[in-house]
């Protein structure tokens, strides 16, 4: 428990904080994920046992399977943007700025691609 308490405390204090355009979109990612895990759990509740997992503008319908597998996509985003957030802090720190912008934009635009993805499939 002492290691993850030391863990938190060096990414509080790490200099990606005083960057506010990093921080505001690392916040609207947290708050995109946390979104498509709310939309994901209450569709859940409503969809039959057997759901659309995958549509494809050509084929159309091609992957039926259970609902829970509709949990993939909050926890996708949610790995992708785990990862992305501890690069952009390393990068950030050896001073490789731009890196650390691409890495978090690009966590910013895989949830956004996420949540029109599952309303999307919802849809259906």
């Amino acid at each position: 428990m002492e290691p993850l308490l030391k863990t938190i405390k060096e990414i509080g204090k790490a200099p990606i904080w005083k960057e506010k355009i990093l921080v505001i979109f690392l916040l609207i990612t947290v708050l995109f994920n946390l979104f498509l895990w709310f939309f994901v759990y209450l569709n859940y509740r409503i969809e039959k046992e057997i759901t659309v997992i995958h549509y494809s503008v050509l084929s159309g319908i091609d992957w039926l399977d259970k609902k829970i597998y509709l949990f993939r996509m909050p926890a996708a985003g949610l790995i992708i943007f785990l990862i992305n957030f501890f690069l952009t802090k390393i990068f950030y720190q050896k001073g490789r700025e731009i890196i650390a912008y691409f890495l978090c934009l690009s966590s910013f635009f895989v949830n956004s691609i996420l949540i029109v993805a599952a309303i999307l499939i919802i849809s259906l």
